[in-house]
């Protein structure tokens, strides 16, 4: 079962990282700004191409040698491998990266793309009226399920087994146990709670971030913006319901064992699973749309004298932001796919790493 989700979980990300190139922003190319006026020039096309069907490439291969070798290793090494594979295959996408952010960056500079075009920023006061991202209640609502399934602990305590499950294996079935104490009956649902009000706390930092608007597509942008953020708030509200239901499922297991069939306790983490990664996939596919169809849509409106202000430099590799002046705490990644912290701001920090922090000392006392 283990090696099953270990090749499910790389090709998943073999599709998603494969399609990066296609679904990033075309005028960000890895990590690049690239002005509209040049972003279909044949050097661009090749480095994406080149990332696609190397990564593809090599991804493949690493696949199909783990699923043809694995039943010829014990079951340990099959895990241990499976986990070796699935972090090469990210490490070998970063090299991957690297490099074509390297080139591009070489050929932004022996090319002179910015030099002949007027910088221009654009400031829309009016947009922030029409953000439809979700009210931050709606985002917290789990975290009331959370708090009352505390409750429901606490008054049966005296009813739950000596022994508690701190993990369950791909069977479904607890293989890990602690002794019952307040702390282990509760520990699933404070980490729950955690990882909630993390969710809530960056849907609400992102909200106020600022919202981007291109000199060179200005209707196309905005469009784009909102959208976007749209589609950003509704994504983090589901994940975090969909962890809520995982955890408290398991919470109820805890609380009253037995109360689920066997098929059950292995059928429900996998749904899980399913359901994370291809919302994921198909939230990757939804945002990267917007880059192609609004770039038609909105042709007429494109003005080519003009350019954004290139901010590569606040970039560092293409991937990490570092902006004192700018009060966001989270912007949108560069290649237009998810948030990126602004690591110039210690707020940030502290959001992202104080909950992981939490959960390790949470998880150390049990």
């Amino acid at each position: 079962m283990e090696q099953g989700i270990f090749i499910v979980l790389m090709v998943f990300q073999t599709v998603m990282q494969s399609i990066i190139p296609v679904v990033m922003r075309k005028t960000h190319v890895f990590g690049v700004y690239v002005p509209d006026e040049y972003k279909d020039e044949k050097r661009v096309q090749f480095y994406k191409k080149l990332y696609v069907i190397s990564y593809s490439a090599g991804s493949l291969a690493i696949i199909a040698g783990y699923a043809i070798w694995m039943n010829e290793l014990n079951p340990s090494v099959r895990a241990a491998l499976g986990m070796v594979l699935l972090l090469s295959s990210m490490l070998w996408g970063l090299i991957l990266y690297f490099y074509c952010h390297g080139k591009m960056s070489e050929l932004k500079k022996r090319t002179g793309w910015s030099a002949a075009l007027k910088e221009v920023k654009i400031t829309d006061l009016s947009v922030r009226k029409l953000d439809e991202m979700l009210p931050w209640f709606i985002v917290a609502m789990p975290i009331l399920l959370t708090l009352g399934l505390s409750v429901l602990t606490l008054t049966q305590y005296t009813q739950i087994p000596d022994s508690i499950p701190t993990h369950w294996g791909a069977n479904g079935q607890p293989d890990s146990f602690t002794e019952k104490s307040y702390l282990s009956v509760l520990s699933h649902l404070l980490l729950l709670l955690v990882m909630q009000s993390m969710f809530v706390a960056i849907h609400e930092f992102t909200r106020k971030s600022g919202i981007k608007i291109s000199a060179s597509n200005k209707s196309g942008s905005k469009t784009r913006q909102l959208l976007m953020r749209k589609y950003n708030s509704w994504f983090l509200a589901i994940i975090s319901l969909v962890i809520t239901v995982l955890l408290s499922f398991l919470q109820l297991s805890i609380i009253y064992p037995g109360i689920f069939a066997e098929t059950l306790m292995l059928l429900f983490p996998l749904a899980f699973l399913a359901v994370v990664l291809i919302g994921t996939l198909v939230y990757a596919i939804k945002v990267g749309k917007l880059n192609v169809q609004l770039e038609a849509l909105t042709k007429a409106d494109v003005t080519k004298e003009v350019s954004d202000f290139d901010s590569d430099y606040h970039w560092k590799g293409g991937l990490f932001y570092f902006n004192k002046n700018d009060p966001s705490l989270f912007v949108e990644k560069r290649f237009g796919i998810g948030w990126s912290i602004n690591f110039a701001q210690p707020l940030g920090y502290a959001i992202i790493f104080g909950p992981l922090i939490l959960i390790i000392i949470v998880t150390s006392f049990l």
